[in-house]
């Protein structure tokens, strides 16, 4: 998994076809575990529910980095944002890296069916296993905006900060606390966890000329690389950037519209991208990831986390909310250029705090679906600390369906989900 990135997210297109296979969930033998309410939230949001912690656990403990919250949330609205230069990492070569994609609507079903609980077996085939790496327990978010300013942000109505720090502050965190624990296990003391907003900074950069058969300039993964390794402060230097490497922070990557992104594991584009422009290569909406640097002088490494999030509001990448009416934001009758942002921005965030090195909780009959791409297909209008949003929902292990966030209108049904893409 680690540098190749094709064999998990390909077969994200068959998220909803895998077989009717055997059990994978923890595994181990039945045991009496203690069940633990969710404490009510502060906010005025609803709680998830209480969780079904009735099959079969694991002594398997998970790796956490952290239970420690991540400390206070620092400029939410980015309006204090670092004005990056050119960094200075002379000597500083990628080592390894490991990347997971997000492939929309691109290559969706045409209808979703979504289980019933009471058809819900004990141990799903959706359920996801854990594989023995870390997950973070608390981790501080910093936004890095390349070339889209406060009023670039605010033209396309896509502040994220606000988001993040809603998000953090939400009931809808606590999903990811029973992968904090041993698979199919609630820990009788109260898991805590702080994903908080931090710093954010704006990026001026020039891209590269458009590849061929395209007309959006492109902007590659090895600039990113060293885009983040830039924002963090560099190697070896972790009290000069935003807030420095290792496990304690995630660098979300924004890429403004009509630019193209590609990976490049081997510092060529490869064919797998995120090209609106060009259908034949356009196989992603967003990714998270891993990269490890090298010091060649110290030899010391250091490992930073990421997102990239191109822009969302284009076909194959908006969400799929059809049977609902008028979303809730009071600005637009049809989905908002923010709202597709703010989706896979959960996606991504969730995905990196719970397999952040692409080893740790994914499902194993899925080439490796993660805890957002299973439940993709559901889209949902959602409150989070009292602000309207539509997001996809996310896969609880405990429940073995998708939980959505606090919800402002009826769920999507069978009948009414329609796609077109």
């Amino acid at each position: 998994m680690k540098a190749s990135l094709l064999g998990r997210w390909l077969a994200f297109g068959a998220l909803l076809s895998v077989a009717g296979l055997g059990a994978c969930g923890g595994g181990g033998s039945s045991v009496g575990v203690p069940t633990t309410a969710l404490q009510p939230p502060s906010n005025g949001s609803v709680a998830i529910g209480s969780l079904d912690i009735l099959h079969p656990a694991s002594s398997t403990a998970v790796t956490i980095t952290s239970r420690i919250p991540a400390g206070t949330t620092t400029d939410i609205q980015d309006r204090a944002t670092v004005a990056l230069g050119a960094g200075s990492n002379t000597g500083a070569t990628v080592s390894d890296s490991a990347s997971h994609a997000f492939a929309g609507n691109l290559f969706r079903s045409t209808s979703a069916a979504k289980r019933s609980t009471s058809a819900v077996a004990v141990n799903s085939p959706n359920d996801l296993s854990y594989h023995g790496g870390v997950v973070l327990g608390s981790a501080v978010s910093h936004n890095i905006f390349v070339n889209c300013d406060q009023t670039c942000r605010n033209n396309v109505n896509f502040n994220p900060g606000p988001f993040i720090n809603a998000l953090n502050n939400d009931q809808y965190i606590t999903l990811l606390y029973q992968y904090m624990t041993s698979p199919g296990v609630v820990d009788s003391t109260p898991v805590t966890g702080s994903f908080p907003k931090g710093l954010g900074a704006d990026k001026v950069v020039t891209y590269a000329s458009p590849r061929p058969s395209s007309t959006n300039p492109y902007y590659g993964q090895q600039a990113i690389w060293f885009l983040v390794l830039n924002a963090a402060g560099g190697l070896g230097q972790p009290d000069t950037g935003l807030g420095g490497g290792g496990y304690g922070h995630i660098y979300h990557v924004y890429l403004p519209q009509n630019v193209d992104t590609c990976f490049e594991p081997n510092g060529v584009p490869t064919s797998s991208c995120y090209s609106p422009d060009r259908g034949s290569t356009f196989v992603f909406c967003a990714y998270h990831g891993s990269v490890t640097f090298l010091n060649n002088q110290s030899q010391q490494r250091q490992t930073y986390l990421y997102t990239v999030e191109p822009y969302q509001d284009v076909n194959g990448c908006r969400n799929a909310v059809y049977n609902q009416g008028t979303l809730p934001n009071a600005a637009s009758p049809t989905v908002n250029p923010a709202d597709p942002g703010y989706s896979t921005l959960s996606h991504e965030l969730f995905e990196t705090i719970s397999d952040p090195l692409l080893n740790a909780w994914y499902n194993n009959f899925s080439g490796g679906n993660e805890i957002g791409d299973i439940c993709a297909e559901f889209d949902n209008f959602v409150t989070l600390s009292n602000h309207p949003y539509v997001l996809q929902s996310e896969y609880s292990d405990l429940n073995h369906e998708c939980v959505s966030a606090n919800l402002t209108s009826p769920a999507q049904t069978p009948q009414s989900a329609k796609r077109s893409h």
